[in-house]
C-alpha cells in the first residue's frame, strides 16, 4: 500500500500555531493543516498525497496566524 507521505519544512521563531493551506493550480485550497510547534527549530508538516493526481501545487504557510513566512510550489509526480 503506498500512501505517498510528503513532508514540507518549514522554520520558526518561536512556539505557538503554524498553518498551511495547500493549493492546486487553479487556486483552489485543497488542503489546509494546523501544527503546534514547541519552539524555535526547524519542523515538518506531513500529509498524505495519495488521493492528489499529479500536478503542480502551491502552499503557503503562516505562522503566527495571518502572517506568510514560507510560500512555494511543489510538483507532484506518481
Amino acid at each position: 500500500m503506498n500512501y505517498c507521505q510528503t513532508t514540507i519544512p518549514f522554520e520558526t521563531s518561536q512556539a505557538g500555531e503554524a498553518e498551511i493551506d495547500i493549493f492546486n493550480e487553479s487556486g483552489q485550497l485543497i488542503i489546509e493543516d494546523h501544527a503546534e510547534v514547541l519552539g524555535p527549530v526547524r519542523h515538518l508538516f506531513y500529509f498524505t498525497a495519495a488521493r492528489l493526481p499529479t500536478g503542480k501545487y502551491f502552499y503557503n504557510i503562516q505562522f503566527p496566524h495571518g502572517k506568510v513566512i514560507a510560500r512555494n510550489a511543489m510538483i507532484l509526480v506518481r
